[in-house]
């Protein structure tokens, strides 16, 4: 059994595909390229392959990382051929490396994500520090058992969070957020937004924001070599 790590970007309209129907699509370009991956035991098996943290609907993702299992040993150079000149636009497929065995999956090794929202509006660094500073950051949250929205405290969650210079192509301002993505306390950037603006009072369509996910830092390194 070998295992690999796949990094690769999700942007332009890809950013609507879903992350069960990007998981199907991925499972079919993996087999059609002939690759074999490996199948869990019981009386439904799937096929052993796992992403480090779904990307919400609409959110652009840049170094984006799956991991698969396979019954035979690939070269990661034919990994990475097979799966660019089958992927879909909006797709683009950045290396392939080969795994540590002891990985068991990239979620539960998930330390914190990058990101770079794109928030309309006019906003200072005293703004920002005066978000931060306050003793707690409530978001609404709805709870994952219960189903219902509760008040949450997510201040020390977020990592850093701070106001970029310039505008995008849409005169919005970027931010730089660090978030906390362990298994056990993963921060959602919708959180921070609802918040924030909540701070500032400001009313914003949310269509009118953009995220974008540059990254999710591991815990430890997962090469083999």
């Amino acid at each position: 059994m070998s295992k690999y790590l796949i990094k690769f970007n999700k942007l332009s309209y890809a950013k609507y595909i879903s992350h069960l129907d990007m998981n199907r699509m991925f499972r079919r370009i993996i087999r059609a390229s002939g690759i074999k991956l490996s199948y869990s035991q019981g009386y439904n098996p799937h096929p052993k392959m796992n992403f480090a943290q779904p990307l919400p609907l609409a959110y652009e993702g840049y170094n984006e990382m799956l991991m698969i299992e396979c019954d035979e040993f690939y070269e990661t150079d034919f990994i990475e051929k097979a799966l660019s000149e089958r992927m879909p636009l909006g797709f683009e497929i950045l290396s392939c490396v080969e795994m540590d065995q002891d990985i068991k999956s990239l979620a539960a090794i998930a330390n914190y994500s990058n990101y770079t929202l794109f928030i309309p509006g006019e906003y200072t660094v005293e703004d920002v520090a005066g978000y931060l500073n306050q003793a707690e950051i409530k978001a609404l949250k709805r709870m994952k058992k219960t189903k219902e929205y509760a008040w949450v405290d997510i201040k020390d969650k977020i990592l850093a969070f701070e106001l970029l210079e310039g505008k995008d192509e849409i005169q919005r301002s970027p931010f730089s957020l660090k978030a906390d993505s362990r298994a056990e306390s993963i921060l959602s950037p919708e959180l921070v937004i609802q918040s924030f603006l909540n701070y500032l009072n400001k009313e914003i369509p949310r269509e009118e924001i953009d995220v974008e996910r540059n990254e999710v830092a591991l815990l430890k390194s997962v090469d083999k070599f």
